[in-house]
Protein backbone atom coordinates (compact mmCIF):
# COMPACT_ATOMS: atom_id res chain seq x y z
CA UNK A 1 0.00 0.00 0.00
CA UNK A 2 1.46 3.22 -1.32
CA UNK A 3 0.95 5.78 2.17
CA UNK A 4 1.29 9.28 2.14
CA UNK A 5 1.28 11.64 5.42
CA UNK A 6 0.87 15.32 5.86
CA UNK A 7 2.48 16.82 8.80
CA UNK A 8 3.81 20.72 9.31
CA UNK A 9 6.71 19.17 11.47
CA UNK A 10 8.41 15.66 11.68
CA UNK A 11 11.80 14.99 13.44
CA UNK A 12 14.40 15.94 13.52
CA UNK A 13 13.13 19.30 12.81
CA UNK A 14 10.07 19.74 15.32
CA UNK A 15 10.81 19.89 18.97
CA UNK A 16 7.00 18.47 19.97
CA UNK A 17 5.48 15.53 20.41
CA UNK A 18 2.88 15.18 17.53
CA UNK A 19 5.72 15.05 14.95
CA UNK A 20 7.45 12.11 16.75
CA UNK A 21 4.39 9.82 17.71
CA UNK A 22 3.50 10.35 13.54
CA UNK A 23 6.85 9.50 12.52
CA UNK A 24 6.72 6.85 14.61
CA UNK A 25 3.49 5.18 13.27
CA UNK A 26 5.38 5.40 9.69
CA UNK A 27 8.08 3.82 10.38
CA UNK A 28 5.72 0.55 11.88
CA UNK A 29 3.88 0.90 8.42
CA UNK A 30 7.55 0.94 6.36
CA UNK A 31 8.42 -2.07 8.72
CA UNK A 32 5.24 -4.06 7.23
CA UNK A 33 5.86 -3.19 3.63
CA UNK A 34 4.01 -0.45 2.85
CA UNK A 35 5.48 2.43 0.66
CA UNK A 36 5.47 5.74 3.02
CA UNK A 37 5.83 9.07 2.36
CA UNK A 38 5.81 12.76 4.17
CA UNK A 39 4.95 15.71 3.01
CA UNK A 40 6.26 18.28 5.53
CA UNK A 41 7.13 21.87 5.53
CA UNK A 42 10.60 23.96 6.03
CA UNK A 43 11.50 27.19 7.10
CA UNK A 44 14.73 27.48 4.84
CA UNK A 45 14.74 27.40 1.17
CA UNK A 46 18.23 25.40 1.57
CA UNK A 47 16.50 22.75 3.20
CA UNK A 48 13.76 22.28 0.45
CA UNK A 49 13.78 19.12 -1.79
CA UNK A 50 13.53 15.76 -1.38
CA UNK A 51 15.63 13.18 1.33
CA UNK A 52 15.09 9.83 2.51
CA UNK A 53 14.68 8.82 5.95
CA UNK A 54 14.60 5.23 7.70
CA UNK A 55 13.53 4.09 4.15
CA UNK A 56 10.65 7.19 4.16
CA UNK A 57 10.72 9.69 1.17
CA UNK A 58 10.32 12.74 2.23
CA UNK A 59 9.42 16.30 0.59
CA UNK A 60 10.24 19.29 2.15
CA UNK A 61 8.31 21.97 1.22
CA UNK A 62 9.54 25.84 2.13
CA UNK A 63 7.12 27.99 3.82
CA UNK A 64 7.58 31.01 6.63
CA UNK A 65 5.75 34.05 6.87
CA UNK A 66 4.32 36.38 9.77
CA UNK A 67 2.52 33.89 12.32
CA UNK A 68 -0.14 36.41 13.28
CA UNK A 69 -1.30 35.76 10.02
CA UNK A 70 -1.65 32.04 11.02
CA UNK A 71 -5.53 31.80 11.12
CA UNK A 72 -5.85 32.65 7.58
CA UNK A 73 -2.78 31.24 5.80
CA UNK A 74 -3.52 27.76 8.32
CA UNK A 75 -6.48 27.33 5.59
CA UNK A 76 -5.23 27.92 2.72
CA UNK A 77 -1.44 28.77 2.03
CA UNK A 78 -1.09 29.56 -2.16
CA UNK A 79 2.49 29.48 -1.50
CA UNK A 80 2.41 25.67 -0.87
CA UNK A 81 -0.46 24.03 -2.56
CA UNK A 82 0.74 23.93 -5.98
CA UNK A 83 3.78 21.86 -5.13
CA UNK A 84 1.92 19.80 -2.74
CA UNK A 85 -0.72 19.26 -5.59
CA UNK A 86 2.18 18.34 -8.19
CA UNK A 87 4.09 15.78 -5.69
CA UNK A 88 0.51 14.19 -4.76
CA UNK A 89 -0.33 13.95 -8.38
CA UNK A 90 2.73 12.19 -9.14
CA UNK A 91 2.46 9.73 -6.29
CA UNK A 92 -0.99 9.07 -6.36
CA UNK A 93 -0.84 7.63 -2.96
CA UNK A 94 -3.46 4.87 -2.20
CA UNK A 95 -3.98 6.42 1.45
CA UNK A 96 -3.12 10.24 2.42
CA UNK A 97 -3.28 10.74 6.09
CA UNK A 98 -3.80 14.72 7.06
CA UNK A 99 -2.14 15.07 10.45
CA UNK A 100 -1.13 18.23 12.28
CA UNK A 101 -1.24 20.91 9.14
CA UNK A 102 -2.61 23.95 10.80
CA UNK A 103 0.42 26.12 10.40
CA UNK A 104 1.96 25.28 7.01
CA UNK A 105 0.57 23.01 4.70
CA UNK A 106 -2.90 24.16 5.61
CA UNK A 107 -6.14 22.92 5.27
CA UNK A 108 -6.62 23.11 2.02
CA UNK A 109 -4.51 20.69 1.19
CA UNK A 110 -7.36 17.97 1.89
CA UNK A 111 -9.11 18.71 -1.16
CA UNK A 112 -6.07 18.14 -3.54
CA UNK A 113 -5.46 14.75 -1.19
CA UNK A 114 -9.00 13.56 -1.93
CA UNK A 115 -8.70 14.28 -5.84
CA UNK A 116 -5.49 11.99 -6.28
CA UNK A 117 -5.81 9.43 -3.53
CA UNK A 118 -8.42 6.39 -2.60
CA UNK A 119 -8.81 7.64 0.45
CA UNK A 120 -8.09 10.28 3.11
CA UNK A 121 -7.50 10.20 6.80
CA UNK A 122 -7.17 13.20 9.60
CA UNK A 123 -6.04 12.79 13.02
CA UNK A 124 -7.21 15.72 15.13
CA UNK A 125 -4.44 16.03 17.99
CA UNK A 126 -5.68 19.36 19.67
CA UNK A 127 -8.56 21.89 19.34
CA UNK A 128 -7.39 23.51 16.38
CA UNK A 129 -10.44 21.96 13.56
CA UNK A 130 -12.62 24.94 15.81
CA UNK A 131 -10.18 27.10 18.19
CA UNK A 132 -7.25 29.08 17.42
CA UNK A 133 -5.39 28.57 20.15
CA UNK A 134 -5.56 26.12 22.99
CA UNK A 135 -8.66 25.57 24.90
CA UNK A 136 -9.11 26.77 28.20
CA UNK A 137 -12.49 25.57 30.36
CA UNK A 138 -14.39 27.61 32.08
CA UNK A 139 -14.63 24.63 35.09
CA UNK A 140 -11.97 24.16 37.45
CA UNK A 141 -13.44 21.03 39.13
CA UNK A 142 -13.25 17.76 37.45
CA UNK A 143 -16.34 16.01 35.47
CA UNK A 144 -17.73 16.66 32.48
CA UNK A 145 -16.09 19.35 30.11
CA UNK A 146 -18.60 21.59 27.79
CA UNK A 147 -15.78 22.38 24.96
CA UNK A 148 -18.60 23.91 22.95
CA UNK A 149 -17.22 27.21 21.98
CA UNK A 150 -19.19 29.47 19.25
CA UNK A 151 -17.68 32.93 17.15
CA UNK A 152 -17.13 35.02 20.10
CA UNK A 153 -14.99 32.67 21.93
CA UNK A 154 -12.96 32.54 18.79
CA UNK A 155 -12.82 36.33 18.65
CA UNK A 156 -11.96 36.69 21.92
CA UNK A 157 -9.06 34.56 22.01
CA UNK A 158 -7.76 35.70 18.22
CA UNK A 159 -8.69 39.36 18.95
CA UNK A 160 -7.30 41.46 16.14
CA UNK A 161 -6.29 38.03 14.08
CA UNK A 162 -9.93 37.03 14.06
CA UNK A 163 -10.49 35.15 10.70
CA UNK A 164 -14.48 34.82 10.49
CA UNK A 165 -14.34 32.28 7.81
CA UNK A 166 -11.91 30.18 9.50
CA UNK A 167 -14.26 27.34 10.92
CA UNK A 168 -16.33 27.54 8.07
CA UNK A 169 -13.60 26.74 5.82
CA UNK A 170 -12.21 24.17 7.26
CA UNK A 171 -15.41 22.22 8.30
CA UNK A 172 -16.12 22.32 3.73
CA UNK A 173 -12.41 20.96 3.91
CA UNK A 174 -13.17 18.17 6.70
CA UNK A 175 -16.22 17.11 3.54
CA UNK A 176 -13.62 15.75 1.55
CA UNK A 177 -12.25 13.87 4.52
CA UNK A 178 -13.20 9.68 4.79
CA UNK A 179 -12.43 9.20 8.42
CA UNK A 180 -11.43 11.68 11.04
CA UNK A 181 -9.64 10.38 14.23
CA UNK A 182 -9.28 11.67 17.50
CA UNK A 183 -6.60 10.55 20.01
CA UNK A 184 -8.84 10.30 22.86
CA UNK A 185 -12.40 9.58 23.72
CA UNK A 186 -12.10 13.47 25.30
CA UNK A 187 -11.15 14.46 22.04
CA UNK A 188 -13.66 12.90 19.86
CA UNK A 189 -16.48 14.84 22.15
CA UNK A 190 -14.97 18.00 22.01
CA UNK A 191 -15.16 17.23 18.38
CA UNK A 192 -18.55 16.02 18.24
CA UNK A 193 -19.46 19.07 20.34
CA UNK A 194 -18.41 21.64 17.74
CA UNK A 195 -20.09 19.49 14.87
CA UNK A 196 -17.36 17.54 13.76
CA UNK A 197 -19.08 14.70 13.11
CA UNK A 198 -17.51 10.98 11.45
CA UNK A 199 -14.91 11.01 14.49
CA UNK A 200 -13.54 7.57 15.44
CA UNK A 201 -10.69 7.00 18.46
CA UNK A 202 -7.50 6.16 17.63
CA UNK A 203 -5.56 6.80 20.45
CA UNK A 204 -1.69 7.58 20.80
CA UNK A 205 0.96 4.64 20.95
CA UNK A 206 4.37 3.77 21.64
CA UNK A 207 7.03 1.33 20.35
CA UNK A 208 7.29 -1.33 22.98
CA UNK A 209 10.97 -2.95 23.56
CA UNK A 210 11.38 -6.54 22.67
CA UNK A 211 12.99 -7.13 26.33
CA UNK A 212 10.94 -5.46 29.01
CA UNK A 213 12.39 -2.80 30.90
CA UNK A 214 13.26 -3.26 34.68
CA UNK A 215 11.80 -1.04 37.26
CA UNK A 216 14.40 1.55 37.84
CA UNK A 217 13.94 1.51 42.15
CA UNK A 218 15.71 4.71 43.12
CA UNK A 219 15.50 7.05 46.32
CA UNK A 220 15.73 10.27 44.66
CA UNK A 221 12.69 11.73 45.80
CA UNK A 222 12.65 13.79 42.40
CA UNK A 223 9.52 15.17 40.84
CA UNK A 224 9.71 14.93 36.69
CA UNK A 225 7.64 17.92 35.36
CA UNK A 226 8.60 16.55 31.20
CA UNK A 227 6.18 19.25 29.60
CA UNK A 228 6.05 22.33 28.22
CA UNK A 229 7.08 24.89 31.18
CA UNK A 230 3.78 27.25 30.35
CA UNK A 231 0.89 28.23 32.84
CA UNK A 232 -1.63 25.94 30.90
CA UNK A 233 0.63 22.68 31.25
CA UNK A 234 0.71 23.27 35.13
CA UNK A 235 4.48 24.00 35.85
CA UNK A 236 3.15 26.81 38.10
CA UNK A 237 0.64 24.66 39.83
CA UNK A 238 3.39 22.15 40.44
CA UNK A 239 5.70 24.72 42.08
CA UNK A 240 2.78 26.08 44.10
CA UNK A 241 2.78 21.96 45.88
CA UNK A 242 6.54 22.41 46.71
CA UNK A 243 6.67 23.67 49.78
CA UNK A 244 3.46 21.12 51.24
CA UNK A 245 5.66 18.43 49.84
CA UNK A 246 8.78 19.97 51.78
CA UNK A 247 7.13 19.27 55.48
CA UNK A 248 6.92 15.67 54.95
CA UNK A 249 9.51 14.93 52.08
CA UNK A 250 12.54 17.26 53.10
CA UNK A 251 14.82 15.67 50.76
CA UNK A 252 12.26 16.29 47.79
CA UNK A 253 13.59 17.89 44.08
CA UNK A 254 11.76 19.29 40.85
CA UNK A 255 13.33 18.63 37.69
CA UNK A 256 11.64 20.44 35.13
CA UNK A 257 12.62 20.42 31.38
CA UNK A 258 11.41 21.91 28.17
CA UNK A 259 11.75 25.76 28.84
CA UNK A 260 13.07 28.73 27.29
CA UNK A 261 15.28 31.46 29.11
CA UNK A 262 11.94 33.69 28.74
CA UNK A 263 9.96 30.82 30.22
CA UNK A 264 12.64 29.73 33.12
CA UNK A 265 13.30 33.82 33.85
CA UNK A 266 9.23 33.74 34.59
CA UNK A 267 9.37 30.74 36.46
CA UNK A 268 12.08 31.69 39.05
CA UNK A 269 9.86 35.63 39.28
CA UNK A 270 7.12 32.86 40.47
CA UNK A 271 9.14 31.24 42.57
CA UNK A 272 10.24 34.48 44.38
CA UNK A 273 6.89 36.38 44.28
CA UNK A 274 5.42 33.20 46.26
CA UNK A 275 8.70 32.31 48.84
CA UNK A 276 9.36 29.44 46.87
CA UNK A 277 12.85 27.57 47.55
CA UNK A 278 14.80 27.72 44.62
CA UNK A 279 17.12 25.14 46.41
CA UNK A 280 16.15 21.80 44.88
CA UNK A 281 14.60 22.79 41.53
CA UNK A 282 16.46 22.12 38.51
CA UNK A 283 15.27 23.58 35.44
CA UNK A 284 16.14 22.41 32.02
CA UNK A 285 15.70 23.40 28.26
CA UNK A 286 15.02 21.45 25.66
CA UNK A 287 16.33 17.85 25.80
CA UNK A 288 16.72 14.82 23.14
CA UNK A 289 15.59 11.31 23.17
CA UNK A 290 18.77 9.71 24.93
CA UNK A 291 18.66 12.49 27.91
CA UNK A 292 15.57 11.63 28.57
CA UNK A 293 16.09 7.50 28.56
CA UNK A 294 18.67 8.91 31.05
CA UNK A 295 16.37 11.28 33.36
CA UNK A 296 13.96 8.32 33.85
CA UNK A 297 16.38 6.34 35.70
CA UNK A 298 16.63 8.95 38.04
CA UNK A 299 13.88 9.84 39.26
CA UNK A 300 10.79 8.99 41.27
CA UNK A 301 7.48 10.33 39.65
CA UNK A 302 6.33 11.73 36.37
CA UNK A 303 4.01 15.01 37.02
CA UNK A 304 1.39 16.31 34.32
CA UNK A 305 -1.09 19.11 35.64
CA UNK A 306 -2.41 20.41 32.97
CA UNK A 307 -4.88 23.38 33.38
CA UNK A 308 -6.58 22.70 30.10
CA UNK A 309 -8.03 19.51 28.80
CA UNK A 310 -4.92 17.82 27.12
CA UNK A 311 -6.66 15.51 24.85
CA UNK A 312 -4.19 12.29 25.68
CA UNK A 313 -1.02 13.38 27.28
CA UNK A 314 1.91 11.55 25.42
CA UNK A 315 4.25 12.11 28.57
CA UNK A 316 2.12 9.77 30.34
CA UNK A 317 2.76 6.66 28.11
CA UNK A 318 6.38 7.56 28.18
CA UNK A 319 6.57 7.02 31.54
CA UNK A 320 4.94 4.41 31.57
CA UNK A 321 7.53 3.15 29.00
CA UNK A 322 9.83 3.52 31.79
CA UNK A 323 7.73 1.99 34.66
CA UNK A 324 7.08 4.90 36.48
CA UNK A 325 4.34 6.12 38.46
CA UNK A 326 1.98 9.21 37.34
CA UNK A 327 0.09 11.97 39.27
CA UNK A 328 -1.86 13.78 36.21
CA UNK A 329 -4.01 16.36 35.24
CA UNK A 330 -8.25 14.99 35.47
CA UNK A 331 -8.91 17.51 32.47
CA UNK A 332 -8.92 16.13 29.16
CA UNK A 333 -8.04 12.47 27.99
CA UNK A 334 -5.36 11.68 30.46
CA UNK A 335 -7.29 9.88 32.79
CA UNK A 336 -8.36 7.79 29.61
CA UNK A 337 -4.49 6.03 30.31
CA UNK A 338 -3.63 6.68 34.07
CA UNK A 339 -5.98 4.37 35.55
CA UNK A 340 -6.32 6.46 39.32
CA UNK A 341 -4.92 4.14 42.34
CA UNK A 342 -3.66 1.58 39.63
CA UNK A 343 -1.14 3.34 37.39
CA UNK A 344 -0.81 6.65 39.29
CA UNK A 345 -3.05 9.31 40.59
CA UNK A 346 -5.73 11.35 38.55
CA UNK A 347 -5.96 14.78 40.11
CA UNK A 348 -7.31 17.98 39.48
CA UNK A 349 -4.57 20.71 39.06
CA UNK A 350 -6.50 23.65 40.73
CA UNK A 351 -6.33 21.58 44.35
CA UNK A 352 -3.00 22.23 45.63
CA UNK A 353 -3.67 20.17 48.80
CA UNK A 354 -4.88 17.13 46.85
CA UNK A 355 -1.87 17.08 44.25
CA UNK A 356 1.09 17.58 47.24
CA UNK A 357 -0.37 14.70 49.15
CA UNK A 358 -1.14 12.23 45.89
CA UNK A 359 2.78 13.30 45.15
CA UNK A 360 4.08 12.76 48.97
CA UNK A 361 2.26 9.78 49.00
CA UNK A 362 4.30 7.86 46.02
CA UNK A 363 8.05 9.62 47.35
CA UNK A 364 6.91 8.04 50.47
CA UNK A 365 5.63 4.56 49.61
CA UNK A 366 8.78 2.67 47.31
CA UNK A 367 6.21 -0.17 46.78
CA UNK A 368 3.59 1.56 45.57
CA UNK A 369 5.73 3.73 43.19
CA UNK A 370 6.72 0.36 41.97
CA UNK A 371 3.24 -1.42 41.55
CA UNK A 372 1.86 1.44 39.90
CA UNK A 373 5.10 1.84 37.59
CA UNK A 374 4.72 -1.77 36.62
CA UNK A 375 0.89 -1.65 36.18
CA UNK A 376 1.54 1.55 33.80
CA UNK A 377 3.52 -0.20 31.67
CA UNK A 378 1.30 -3.39 31.41
CA UNK A 379 -1.67 -0.81 30.34
CA UNK A 380 1.16 0.76 27.86
CA UNK A 381 1.78 -2.61 25.93
CA UNK A 382 -1.78 -4.03 26.16
CA UNK A 383 -3.51 -1.48 24.63
CA UNK A 384 -1.78 1.67 24.13
CA UNK A 385 1.09 -0.27 21.97
CA UNK A 386 2.12 0.70 18.33
CA UNK A 387 1.52 -2.61 17.13
CA UNK A 388 -2.10 -2.49 18.35
CA UNK A 389 -3.02 1.06 17.59
CA UNK A 390 -1.23 0.31 14.15
CA UNK A 391 -3.32 -2.91 13.11
CA UNK A 392 -6.65 -0.77 13.77
CA UNK A 393 -5.24 2.04 11.33
CA UNK A 394 -4.29 -0.28 8.88
CA UNK A 395 -7.76 -2.24 8.91
CA UNK A 396 -9.40 1.75 8.70
CA UNK A 397 -7.11 1.80 5.25
CA UNK A 398 -8.30 -1.32 3.81
CA UNK A 399 -11.71 -1.28 4.58
CA UNK A 400 -11.77 2.34 2.88
CA UNK A 401 -9.66 2.24 0.35
CA UNK A 402 -11.47 -0.86 -1.04
CA UNK A 403 -14.52 1.01 -0.72
CA UNK A 404 -13.59 3.35 -2.80
CA UNK A 405 -11.89 1.27 -5.63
Amino acid sequence: MKILFLNDFIPPRNIGGPGFRNFEVAQELFKRGNEVYFITSCQKREQEGEETKDGIKIFNVYSNYNLKYRNYVSVCNLAVLGKIKKIIKKLKPDITHVDTVHIHLSYASIKIAKKYSKAVFLTSRDFMLYYPDKFIQKEKICGETNYKVNWLDNLKVAKKRYNPFRNIMIKRYLKYVDKIFAISEEMKKALNQNGIINVDVLYNSLPIPQKEPSYMENNSKIIFSPSRTSESKGVYALLATFPLIKKDVADAKILIVGTTKDRKKRILEYMDKNNISKENVEILGWINNEEVKSIYGKISVVVTPSLYPDPLLGVNLEAALYKKPVVTTCFGGAKEFVVNGETGYVVNPYDTKEMAEKITDILLDGDKAKQFGEAGYKRLKEKFSINIQTDKLLNYYNKLQKAHC
